[in-house]
C-alpha cells in the first residue's frame, strides 16, 4: 500500500472525501476511543464497498447520512498483524496527529491506499 495521495484521481479522492464528511464524527468518535481505551495510538479505518476480513465493521453503507461506504474500524498493529503495511517505520513517521486526521486505507478492487483526511473541527 502507499500513502500517496496524489495517486488517486481527483473524481476518487472527491468521492471519498463527500462519503467521509457524513461520517467524520462518528469516526472521530471511535478514534478517540480505540486511544482512550489504550487499544492503539493508530487507529485506522478502512472504506470498503464489499465486506473485509480486517477490523471490525463499524458501520455499513447508507446507516448514516446516506453514507455509500462500508467503514471498518482497526489500528497500526492490526493492519501490522495482516501485512498490510510494507515500511513499518516509514508509515509511523508520516502517520498524522490522529485529534486532526484520519488515518483511512482505500480500498476498491484492487486499489488500495492510505489516505489521510483532516477532521473538520466545526463539525465534530
Amino acid at each position: 500500500m502507499t500513502e500517496n495521495i496524489n495517486e488517486i484521481d481527483s473524481k476518487i479522492l472527491n468521492n471519498i472525501i463527500s462519503d467521509f464528511q457524513k461520517v467524520s464524527k462518528n469516526l472521530n468518535f471511535a478514534s478517540k476511543k480505540i486511544i482512550k481505551n489504550k487499544f492503539s495510538r493508530y487507529p485506522i479505518f478502512i472504506m470498503s464497498k464489499n465486506d473485509i476480513n480486517v477490523g471490525s465493521l463499524l458501520f455499513d453503507h447508507n446507516e448514516i447520512n446516506n453514507n455509500n461506504w462500508k467503514y471498518y474500524a482497526t489500528y497500526y498493529e492490526n493492519i501490522v498483524e495482516n501485512k498490510l503495511i510494507e515500511n513499518q517505520d516509514k508509515f509511523l513517521k508520516n502517520f498524522k496527529n490522529p485529534d486532526k486526521f484520519c488515518c483511512i486505507i482505500y480500498l476498491d478492487n484492487k486499489n488500495s491506499k492510505f489516505i489521510f483526511v483532516p477532521y473538520q473541527g466545526d463539525k465534530l
